[in-house]
């Protein structure tokens, strides 16, 4: 009987760690993380605010969201680093419950890529190459795209 209950155990065990596996494979940032921390967002996946506590597993330096004000809200305002720079999300991104939990977060991971590029164009099309003051930018804006935006000034300019 103990016999038994051991194999049906087994089973159990190898049809959730298949069932992590193929979660794993529809979002690969999936595999920063334990069994028990995925299982934890895939519970929580209702409620985008007990999955925030795990971002900072999932995406490099992103600390916590910008949720909306009202404990309710679904809307993602903005993402935060640890260092407390937030990239702004225009418009923001609905978290919707009856999607599943890998759609919101490849939302936040395409609205957050989308967002750097826009703001690195931006940068690109209105920096006055001849006269560079770097002070002006250097602290006005998020350390990615200062970055990389510098590195853009020395290929330019070599």
């Amino acid at each position: 009987d103990l016999s038994k209950n051991n194999k049906q155990m087994d089973k159990i065990q190898k049809s959730l760690e298949a069932f992590l596996e193929n979660k794993r494979k529809e979002f690969p940032r999936f595999f920063f993380l334990s069994n028990d921390e995925l299982l934890q967002i895939l519970a929580a996946a209702q409620d985008i605010r007990k999955v925030e506590k795990h971002c900072s597993k999932i995406f490099c330096n992103i600390m916590k969201l910008k949720l909306g004000e009202d404990s309710n809200s679904n809307q993602i305002y903005a993402i935060i680093s640890a260092e407390g720079e937030s990239v702004a999300y225009q418009p923001p991104v609905k978290a919707r419950s009856e999607e599943k939990i890998e759609a919101t977060l490849t939302e936040i991971e395409q609205k957050m890529v989308e967002t750097i590029a826009k703001k690195l164009s931006k940068f690109y099309s209105e920096y006055d190459f001849t006269n560079i003051d770097k002070s002006s930018w250097v602290f006005n804006d998020i350390g990615q795209v200062v970055s990389a935006f510098s590195q853009i000034i020395w290929t330019e300019l070599c």
